[in-house]
C-alpha cells in the first residue's frame, strides 16, 4: 500500500515499509526520536510516473529495471490531467503473468487455442468422452478458408488478415 504526497508541482510516494523505518528510528524508539520529524522525509520524490495507456508491459519493464531498492515500488499512474492513482507492482507482474500465460495457448492474429492447446484440448475431451459412458461424442471439423492462398499470393499477408480474424466469430458453433 501507498500514498501520494503532494508538495507543490511534485509528487512523493510514501510507501508503508520506508514509512514504518522511517518513524520507527534506527532501534524501534522513532516516537521519541523523530516526532518533529515530517511525514515527507519517508517519501520518494522519484517515483516512476507512468500515463494510464502504458502497457502493462513496457511498465513490468520500466519497473524490473529500476534499481533493486525501488524495484517493487508502486507506481504513480496519471489517470487525467487532474488525477493520479497507485498500481501496486505485484498486483503489475501478475497481470503480466496472465497475458503471458494467455499468449501462450493462444494465436495472436485470431485469438484461438494454438495447436499445442487445442491437442491438450482435444485430448481432456476425448478423456472425459470416454469417461463419461452416457454416449458423448467428439468432433472435430477441419476448415479450410478458401481462397487465402490466392488473397496472399496477389496482395500480401496483411490484406489476408481481415477474413483470418473473422472467419472464427462466423464458424461458432451455437449453444
Amino acid at each position: 500500500m501507498a500514498v501520494i504526497v503532494a508538495d507543490g508541482d511534485r509528487l512523493g510516494l510514501i510507501m508503508r515499509g520506508r514509512f514504518d523505518q522511517a518513524m520507527s528510528g534506527p532501534f524501534g524508539y522513532g516516537r521519541l526520536l523523530w516526532r518533529k520529524r515530517p511525514v515527507s522525509v519517508a517519501a520518494d520524490w522519484k517515483p516512476l510516473r507512468l500515463p494510464a495507456a502504458t502497457t502493462v508491459a513496457a511498465a513490468s519493464h520500466l519497473l524490473r529495471t529500476r534499481p533493486a531498492e525501488h524495484r517493487y515500488d508502486d507506481l504513480v499512474v496519471d489517470l487525467d490531467a487532474h488525477r493520479v492513482g497507485t498500481v501496486s507492482a505485484a498486483h503489475l507482474f501478475d497481470a503480466l503473468a496472465t497475458q503471458f500465460a494467455d499468449r501462450a495457448v493462444r494465436d495472436d492474429l485470431t485469438g484461438l487455442a494454438n495447436r499445442s492447446h487445442f491437442l491438450d484440448l482435444l485430448a481432456v475431451a476425448a478423456a472425459c468422452a470416454d469417461a463419461g459412458g452416457d454416449g458423448d461424442r467428439v468432433a472435430v471439423a477441419f476448415v479450410d478458408i478458401d481462397g487465402m492462398k490466392r488473397i496472399n499470393d496477389s496482395h500480401g499477408h496483411l490484406s489476408s488478415t481481415p477474413r483470418v480474424t473473422t472467419s472464427p466469430t462466423r464458424c461458432r458453433w451455437p449453444r
